[in-house]
């Protein structure tokens, strides 16, 4: 048809700049969520069959390209002012915590919520030339101190504890392995699909697939069959907690509710040892699988995801003990060439179904004005938990993720700003068996503390 008035013509040209707008939009969101590497997300961990997964509509975004080696691009800074609150990297014991400012922000009685943001500054005695300075806000002085259960979230833990057990504490892999910290996550094992890589339970752990035939509950026992539970409640006490003050008890080493898999050995295979040395380890099993309750606060949990996503900057001390970068990569990515997931490059913590720091920090219309040139530099590794107690009659969930979001001037791919941050939040509603009014206050005080960190501390 033709357009016979000059109210037609503007209609007209009003409704094409809508249609041009709308493509436009959808090809940035495209380039973002649809990147290559990601179908097995799409088509199998997200959707509304999930449970409390928050991803029902399979909204997920991820960078347009993967590289496993990435660091966060927010650009160094001069060493902050010590009126600032950033404190340069430290243990918990020897770092002092605000619970003062976000306190108005999330004033949910039934939310647990902390943020640790993070300024890096060039330092070339520092490890890999950068010393972290950070500042540390929690959401009242419970939510910095009050141990609660975290539900699933704990389970990268156990894997990080993995790690650093089979690298330094086995017998029986013979001295030059044992020394030369060959056997790690980035290993396999046997099972019902023949050699299978640690990092692909990893990703299972995370995504909660099924299509493996595995429940991530059942492997996190099996993970802490390798690291041995006490190994991970005494890291809590002597390194996690070191020369703090532990008023409300906070332990590690609890199972998921489920087995071990039946058909996974111990036996890890390296993909590093040389021909002239073992190359399996037969792991030993936790002799002693006592089960300590999972109890962690809010602070706690946020800087042990700190750590595993930032362990090549890190000091030595603040390291997860005896694991290795390889080992981290794993557990933020999954496996490199994937065998369980044939195509899907984002694994590990980046496939975690939940998506409240995504929607916390609006990050599609973010990245519309951040990088508007896909620079595909912005991180964000999470693990969600979540499940109804029946003996205290409460529906919880929990999700802790680190995130870095660089800033970018159109044209430019050097950042000039940005913001990195690790949060933990949890909340707790008394006979929410459903956890859907435990979800809309998870999702309300994550949306709030993020807001606020963004307008205050994003540059």
């Amino acid at each position: 048809a033709f357009v016979t008035s000059s109210i037609q013509m503007a209609r007209f040209q009003a409704i094409l700049q809508l249609l041009i707008v709308y493509a436009t939009t959808c090809v940035v969101f495209a380039s973002v969520a649809k990147s290559t590497g990601t179908e097995w997300y799409y088509n199998n961990w997200c959707g509304a069959g999930h449970e409390y997964l928050s991803d029902s509509k399979c909204a997920k975004l991820f960078p347009n390209a993967l590289n496993r080696e990435w660091t966060c691009g927010v650009p160094s800074k001069s060493a902050p002012s010590a009126d600032s609150g950033f404190q340069r990297d430290a243990i918990l014991a020897d770092v002092s915590v605000d619970t003062t400012e976000l306190a108005s922000v999330v004033a949910d009685p039934d939310v647990n919520l902390c943020v640790i943001l993070t300024q890096r500054v060039a330092d070339a005695s520092a490890p890999a030339g950068v010393a972290l300075y950070n500042k540390y806000l929690c959401a009242g002085e419970y939510s910095a101190s009050v141990a609660y259960e975290p539900w699933s979230s704990t389970k990268v833990f156990a894997m990080a504890n993995a790690a650093g057990h089979l690298r330094t504490n086995e017998t029986q892999c013979g001295a030059g392995d044992l020394h030369n910290h060959k056997f790690g996550l980035d290993g396999s094992v046997s099972g019902k699909h023949g050699p299978t890589q640690l990092a692909d339970l990893a990703t299972v752990i995370c995504s909660y697939d099924t299509t493996a035939g595995y429940s991530s509950n059942s492997l996190s026992s099996y993970f802490h069959d390798i690291g041995w539970r006490g190994r991970i409640n005494d890291l809590v006490q002597n390194w996690l907690l070191v020369n703090q003050n532990n008023d409300a008890e906070q332990t590690l080493g609890g199972n998921y509710g489920e087995a071990t898999p039946s058909d996974l050995t111990l036996d890890v295979t390296s993909p590093t040892a040389s021909s002239s040395s073992a190359t399996t380890c037969p792991a030993d099993k936790d002799p002693w699988p006592i089960k300590f309750p999972n109890y962690l606060s809010a602070l706690s949990a946020g800087e042990l995801v700190r750590r595993i996503a930032l362990h090549r900057e890190i000091p030595k001390e603040l390291k997860f003990p005896g694991a290795e970068w390889i080992d981290m990569q794993n557990i933020l990515y999954g496996a490199a060439n994937s065998t369980l997931f044939p195509g899907q490059a984002w694994g590990g913590m980046t496939a975690d179904t939940a998506i409240y720091t995504q929607s916390g920090v609006d990050l599609s219309n973010l990245l519309t004005k951040w990088d508007q040139d896909n620079n595909s530099q912005w991180r964000v590794f999470s693990k969600l938990g979540a499940g109804y107690s029946s003996d205290r009659s409460r529906g919880e969930i929990v999700s802790n993720a680190y995130t870095c979001l660089p800033r970018y001037e159109a044209g430019s791919t050097t950042a000039v700003g940005g913001i990195e941050f690790t949060i933990a939040a949890r909340s707790s509603v008394a006979q929410d068996s459903s956890l859907n009014k435990a979800e809309d206050k998870l999702h309300a005080a994550m949306d709030k503390a993020l807001q606020y960190v963004m307008a205050h501390y994003a540059v």
